[in-house]
């Protein structure tokens, strides 16, 4: 979902491997932490950790999934299961903030 590099421009290079910040990525939970009580340490890789989690949530409620949980794109026309739309920023100027939506295709 985003291009370019997962880190902030003004990021110091000890950021990530120190825990302080987890990589940016579309998808992620609990700040990317492996305990979300404690600061640290992150996961390697929020949005297939994410993912994983969820499979497991999936699993425990009677639903079959793949043996592995892998990255791919909906088919052109896949059917909309859900959307989020978050609350638009406050914009600091005159220009308006875009809004973020996430949405589930069906498979």
């Amino acid at each position: 979902m985003f291009t370019g590099i997962a880190k902030a421009p003004g990021w110091k290079s000890n950021y990530i491997p120190d825990g302080e910040v987890a990589p940016v990525y579309a998808l992620t939970m609990d700040v990317g932490r492996q305990d979300p009580r404690f600061r640290s340490p992150r996961v390697p890789n929020p949005p297939q950790y994410a993912a994983d989690a969820f499979a497991r949530l999936l699993t425990k409620q009677g639903i079959k999934v793949a043996k592995s949980v892998r990255q791919t794109k909906a088919p052109a026309g896949a059917a909309e299961l859900g959307r989020v739309d978050s609350a638009p920023s406050t914009p600091s100027s005159s220009t308006p903030s875009p809004t973020a939506t996430t949405t589930w295709p069906r498979p």
